[in-house]
């Protein structure tokens, strides 16, 4: 059984934007939407013991909100998933009916929202830019999205979403500066920059120096001989990593002793498939520099994640090549699993002790000759010379070199 990190389910709904590299292209076909969700709940049933938490994205998601918000409801009161997040390029910004009516379908019986995190897909802090790339004729303004978040309120994780692509790419130092000056002016609101998948290159430079990163820490449990040269390694950062740690004022190379996360420093996490850099704080909120590849991949045979497609189908992977299996562990028998391997890899529990073999008396064999050292024979008579002195009624004791000690 594998753990798995994050359970995404593409909402069967279309989409107002048309962007070029959405791995989530339209289908032509479609669960109705009751029966869509009635399978979303049978899965996450099924997996709930092996993924913390889920994401519903689109198609655009907010495009069918009461729909939208009955799901995320099912998902609260049916199965055992307590943290639910929402991906949405923001088109219900358009609209201060449309911002109430989310708001008030989000607001549960105790007034806390009912969604954990929230990510709003931009990528570009020029609205005209940031309408060319989705294909859309937006007009909110980063002010709208200010306020709304206000509106929201501090419980729930917010952020914005940039995908480096071949629009914003040559121009990324402003988006990176524009960014940290509007993190430094708005609290609580995280800053993502992912890069394309479709940039090859790019993503296996960040996941290579991931794992270098992670060969660091893990070499300093090691040599000084390993740790110096895995350190080594780790000062040659890819450019646009440099570029992000020069803008948001933070170098992971400055901070090689403080391997453990801290909001002090950037931090660097990584997996074979996947990058994650993140910034120093900002005004309580983060900057982050991702990137990741389609599973599997050379580089990660096995898949991280589950995706609930619109077909009403649990896949491994986003391309739909690869249904997944129903997963027939249960949680009793993944916590008895558990304590299976921690026995046999720990012993934790002691062995029962094996009856010991009666020792066998050996006797010496027959006419062999007893041979005397001549300085036993002398200590020997020595013993007796004493003994024969001694007055009667007397005590002897002997110290550690064998001398007595005589007690009258």
């Amino acid at each position: 059984m594998t753990m798995l990190r994050n359970f995404t389910a593409v909402l069967p709904v279309t989409c107002n934007a048309d962007c070029g590299f959405c791995p989530e292209k339209e289908m032509e076909q479609k669960a109705k939407p009751k029966d869509w969700q009635e399978a979303l709940i049978d899965s996450i049933v099924d997996n709930e013991h092996r993924v913390d938490h889920v994401s519903i994205s689109g198609g655009e998601p907010t495009l069918r909100m009461n729909f939208l918000f009955e799901t995320i409801d099912e998902i609260l009161s049916r199965t055992g998933i307590g943290n639910v997040g929402l991906t949405t390029n923001g088109r219900f910004l358009e609209s201060p009916n449309s911002v109430l009516k989310f708001l008030d379908l989000n607001t549960d019986r105790l007034l806390r929202s009912k969604l954990s995190h929230l990510n709003i897909s931009m990528h570009s802090f020029d609205r005209a830019l940031a309408n060319k790339i989705m294909g859309v004729e937006y007009s909110w303004t980063m002010d709208d999205l200010v306020r709304f978040r206000r509106q929201l309120g501090r419980d729930v994780s917010f952020h914005i979403n940039f995908v480096l692509n071949e629009h914003n790419i040559k121009n990324i130092e402003h988006e990176f500066i524009a960014a940290r000056d509007f993190m430094h002016a708005n609290p609580l609101i995280d800053v993502v920059f992912r890069v394309d998948y479709n940039n090859a290159k790019l993503n296996k430079d960040l996941r290579a120096y991931g794992q270098s990163v992670e060969a660091w820490r893990e070499s300093t449990r090691g040599s000084i001989k390993e740790e110096k040269a895995a350190r080594k390694r780790i000062l040659k950062q890819p450019k646009m990593l440099q570029m992000f740690d020069d803008i948001f004022n933070g170098s992971l190379v400055d901070s090689l002793s403080d391997w453990l996360p801290s909001t002090d420093g950037p931090n660097t996490s990584a997996c074979p498939s996947c990058f994650t850099h993140q910034s120093p704080e900002i005004n309580n909120s983060f900057a982050w520099l991702k990137a990741s590849s389609y599973e599997p991949n050379d580089d990660e045979p096995e898949f991280t994640e589950l995706v609930f497609h619109m077909d009403g189908k649990l896949y491994y992977d986003w391309s739909r090549n690869t249904p997944a299996k129903k997963d027939t562990w249960s949680p009793a028998k993944a916590e008895k699993a558990v304590r299976r391997i921690r026995r046999s890899r720990f012993d934790l529990e002691p062995k029962a002790e094996e009856p010991k073999a009666k020792a066998v008396k050996k006797r010496p064999a027959k006419n062999k000759k007893v041979e005397f050292d001549a300085s036993d024979l002398e200590e020997t008579n020595t013993f007796r010379r004493k003994e024969e002195q001694m007055p009667k009624g007397g005590t002897c004791s002997y110290d550690d070199r064998g001398k007595c000690n005589y007690r009258g």
